[in-house]
Formats: structure tokens, C-alpha cells, sequence
């Protein structure tokens, strides 16, 4: 990335992990990189799914919740339409 520091020490574990994988040649591990890189793109877009969605749900509890404990309108609004 530019503007950013490289972490050599990564690099050359990333490296040694590769060929002990098999990937022998510098297109191989490129190849194993970015095959990573969009694994971890994907697992990330399907936790920002699960984000939204986890607070679509908390609205859902929240709107049953707030009817549920507030009974004493539904009483006295009953007790007006009899």
C-alpha cells in the first residue's frame, strides 16, 4: 500500500509459508496473495451483512419490546372504546 510501511518480516513469512505450500515461483505466491486478499474482501462484506441485519433485528426488539412493557396504554385505550 502507498504511504504505508511495509511489514518485511510478514513478507518473508508469507513467502517461506508459500513455498512450504508449494508455490515455488513469485506468480504463484502473487497468485496465493490475492486469492487471500479476496477471501478476506468477501468475509468482510458479509460482516457488514450481518451488521445491517443485526440492527434491522435490535429495531424489531425494540419496537416489541416498547409495546409489550407499555400495557397501560392498551388498557386505557380500551377502556375509551367501551
Amino acid at each position: 500500500m502507498k504511504g504505508k510501511k511495509k511489514d518485511h518480516e510478514f513478507i518473508s513469512q508469507f513467502i517461506q509459508q508459500s513455498a512450504q505450500q508449494g508455490c515455488t515461483t513469485p506468480i504463484a505466491i502473487l497468485a496465493k496473495a490475492k486469492k487471500s486478499v479476496e477471501q478476506i474482501d468477501q468475509e468482510i462484506r458479509a460482516m457488514v451483512d450481518k451488521k445491517i441485519l443485526r440492527s434491522k433485528l435490535l429495531d424489531v426488539i425494540e419496537t416489541f419490546e416498547t409495546k409489550v412493557s407499555d400495557k397501560s396504554y392498551d388498557r386505557e385505550l380500551l377502556r375509551r372504546l367501551t
